[in-house]
């Protein structure tokens, strides 16, 4: 299957702003995680998810 080429000015604009280096397009790509939530395998999306639930939830103290 032919890949089209996406102009360079494309995928700048699409980065992640973190400075990774990942694009919107690798949230849908699946990456060995090793066990990581139960799974040997997840999408970056589900691990971004995943890892923000952790990190980023507030914690109700009494």
């Amino acid at each position: 299957m032919p890949q089209s080429i996406v102009p360079s000015s494309t995928i700048a604009a699409r980065r992640c702003s973190c400075g990774s280096g990942l694009t919107l397009w690798d949230l849908e790509r699946e990456f060995a995680v090793g066990g990581f939530a139960g799974k040997s395998m997840m999408k970056l999306r589900d691990i971004r998810g995943v890892l923000g639930d952790s990190y980023c939830r507030s914690l109700n103290r009494s």
